[in-house]
């Protein structure tokens, strides 16, 4: 398997196939080819498409923002992501 590592993502890598991962809470989630995987404090573990971001909000749990568009907390302390202006 081959991976490529992008400086700008800290740890995360990007895989040029589709693997699974284990998060902390012991699901298996399927990475596709392109996307990155995350996981958040909880142990959750998602895809984030490559040159978008995560963000976790107050509540605990981890949003994938794709690609142009920025999360925004609700007062509840969940994160939505919305496209930029």
């Amino acid at each position: 398997m081959t991976l490529k590592k992008n400086p700008a993502k800290g740890n995360a890598a990007t895989t040029l196939e589709a693997r699974n991962l284990q998060g902390r809470d012991g699901r298996m989630v399927l990475i596709p080819a392109g996307f990155v995987g995350a996981q958040g404090k909880d142990g959750r573990m998602i895809a984030i498409p490559s040159g978008g971001g995560s963000l976790e909000g107050s509540d605990g749990r981890l949003v994938a923002i794709p690609p142009g568009s920025i999360g925004i907390e609700s007062a509840k302390g969940r994160v939505v992501p919305k496209k930029r202006w």
